[in-house]
């Protein structure tokens, strides 16, 4: 029997990713996060790890490119409105910086300001990636009018719940492994998968 816990998929974070920041990075952390507990379940504690820490790299490299790259720039244009000396710990730091970009999307709705870019899939294309309209959902979701957030991406709206279970599953990761091997079995992260595409073509056919 393995005694080892089940390492890290990454599945939370890829999808977070792949809505946000970058459709091709994220789907192979998705496919990668895949691997973890299926191998984990057949006993292939070191090829987990290796999935595992796969996985870990493709979604550091879709958040800096997608994020940092594309997004970054327009935030560090607004964060001289709230500029801060900071030197708590690392988690402090984390906090302050969720609640600054909080409070950037709160106070600027990127319907009307120019300073948040646009979708470069979506620029070259003409085409809705399944991010798309997750910007100006996030903004709707903090003032509370979840009808005009789903209008605008309702992928990320019914992710949201979904990525809040995972994020428990991890934090718990130690102390009840079997929670979270049940949420990231394989079955689960292809379905997933297959949504995400699904979501992707049609709104491009239905125009949603």
């Amino acid at each position: 029997m393995n005694t080892n816990i089940c390492p890290k998929t990454w599945m939370a974070e890829s999808i977070l990713v792949t809505i946000f920041c970058c459709l091709p990075f994220g789907i192979v952390g998705i496919i990668n996060a895949s691997k973890v507990s299926s191998l984990y379940a057949q006993g292939n504690y070191d090829e987990a790890q290796r999935a595992s820490a796969d996985a870990k790299k493709w979604t550091l490299i879709g958040l800096c490119v997608g994020f940092v790259g594309i997004r970054l720039f327009s935030c560090l244009r607004l964060c001289s409105l709230y500029a801060f000396e900071c030197s708590m710990r690392k988690k402090s730091i984390w906090t302050a910086g969720i609640v600054l970009v909080g409070l950037i999307y709160f106070s600027f709705n990127p319907s009307r300001n120019a300073i948040f870019p646009k979708c470069p899939f979506f620029v070259l294309t003409g085409l809705k990636c399944p991010g798309c309209g997750s910007q100006r959902a996030i903004h709707s979701l903090l003032h509370l009018n979840y009808a005009e957030a789903f209008r605008y991406n309702a992928l990320l709206v019914v992710s949201l719940p979904l990525i809040v279970v995972l994020m428990y599953a991890e934090l718990k990761r130690e102390k009840s492994p079997h929670l979270y091997i049940k949420l990231h079995n394989t079955t689960f992260i292809w379905s997933y998968f297959v949504i995400v595409i699904a979501w992707w073509i049609s709104r491009n056919i239905f125009q949603f």
